[in-house]
């Protein structure tokens, strides 16, 4: 039963949530809010990851237009091939 508690308690410590909750722990109540403050790297990280997000949502954008524009270009194309069907077939 020791075990088992004591591998609960490492596996809360590692967790994504240890941060914050060590904050809550400090006796001294001065809380440590470095922790909490993103790093320039993070800051840098967030904003190439915005950008690659803007870039992945113009070339959806892009690819759905073209994708677009093929299907009403081959809806006309089978129209033409099945008036020039139905025209042939009557003679």
């Amino acid at each position: 039963m020791a075990m088992t508690t004591r591998n609960t308690a490492l596996r809360v410590l590692r967790s994504d949530t240890a941060p914050a909750r060590r904050l809550l722990e400090l006796e001294n109540g001065d809380a440590d809010t470095r922790a909490l403050t993103p790093t320039p790297d993070q800051q840098q990280l967030e904003t190439a990851l915005t950008g690659v997000r803007q870039g992945m949502t113009a070339l959806c954008d892009d690819l759905r237009q073209e994708v677009s524009t093929s299907l009403t270009r081959i809806s006309t194309e089978m129209q033409e091939y099945k008036e020039t069907w139905q025209t042939s077939s009557k003679k």
